[in-house]
């Protein structure tokens, strides 16, 4: 009786690796939902680096004055403040789980995408969470140029108000100063506010007495609705709401330390912070064969720091005591 020919689905085109096909889309699954959940990864500068630890990042300042011309005069060019920002790497982020052979024998149903899922969700909610508190701690920054402008920081105890119409005003309120913020300051680029999914949800619901509505067509080119729970942008921001805006005391960690109790809300433009990047994210799986298992690894390997702070503004319902 001849053997069966066995048909390995991991194998790519008959090769001895008989999981490889495997690890590259668990890796992608990782990959993939590491993107889909992370929600600063596109609003802030990125470096990518093949060596070392750290990064320079150039921080230009405003053009002085422009001049007058004295006919006959040499024209020798203005000076323009700049400086630079070193950002340095953390250490190596993972995100791991063992899965026991005989166990994964028994269950009758596939386990190994969940976890590569999971992994990719638990490193995007980290590097959310970092970012953002750089974000904080650039609006409490002073300037990295000379001559330019420091962060914001707007305090407001109804920003967290039970009473209906005195939260609205102060968020109304809280988005027009952190416009009219960057306006003066001269801030280019798209704005955006991370706040909490409850406080983005309570500007979708409100009616104000004066009838405005955060997706009322009235007030915008049918950005705003209803059905979908969707704001418009209020003073031209763009409102994204996240579970990771950063509102405890984070001055015990390793990296990152603020204290961000008390954080409502942040405003930033893609200046304000940027990321390091050396080792992207990546799955790794190996067989155990002393623990009977697989071991899998999800990593990566980026740092972050405050790049502009006039870029950055939080708002708060007081400082921390």
């Amino acid at each position: 009786m001849a053997n069966a020919t066995v048909n390995y689905g991991g194998a790519i085109n008959g090769g001895s690796d008989k999981r490889e096909l495997y690890l590259k889309l668990f890796s992608g699954e990782v990959i993939s939902q590491f993107e889909e959940k992370t929600v600063v990864l596109d609003k802030h500068t990125i470096h990518t680096i093949t060596e070392g630890k750290s990064s320079s990042f150039p921080v230009m300042g405003n053009m002085p004055d422009a001049e007058y011309h004295t006919p006959g005069t040499e024209i020798l060019g203005q000076v323009v403040p700049q400086a630079e920002k070193i950002l340095t790497l953390d250490s190596l982020l993972i995100s791991h789980v063992f899965i026991d052979n005989l166990d994964e024998k028994m269950k009758h149903f596939e386990t190994r995408s969940k976890y590569s899922k999971l992994m990719g969700s638990k490193l995007a909610k980290t590097f959310d969470n970092h970012v953002m508190r750089n974000f904080v701690l650039a609006a409490k920054s002073a300037a990295t140029v000379t001559g330019t402008n420091g962060g914001l920081k707007v305090l407001d105890a109804n920003l967290a108000s039970a009473t209906a119409a005195d939260k609205f005003t102060a968020w109304e309120s809280f988005l027009y100063q952190c416009a009219e913020n960057f306006v003066n300051k001269n801030v280019d680029g798209k704005a955006y506010c991370i706040l909490k999914p409850a406080d983005y949800f309570f500007l979708a619901k409100y009616v104000s007495t004066n009838g405005f509505s955060g997706v009322h067509k009235d007030y915008s080119n049918s950005n705003g609705s209803w059905a979908e729970g969707k704001i418009i942008q209020i003073a031209g921001i763009e409102l994204v709401p996240s579970p990771m805006l950063p509102t405890v005391d984070y001055t015990s960690d390793t990296y990152h330390k603020i204290d961000c109790r008390n954080v409502k809300a942040i405003c930033f433009t893609e200046d304000a912070v940027g990321t390091i990047k050396l080792m992207d994210i990546s799955l790794q799986s190996e067989w155990d064969i002393r623990r009977q298992g697989t071991l899998m690894v999800a990593s990566y390997a980026m740092g972050h720091g405050v790049l502009q702070p006039e870029c950055a503004v939080v708002g708060m319902t007081a400082d921390p005591v």
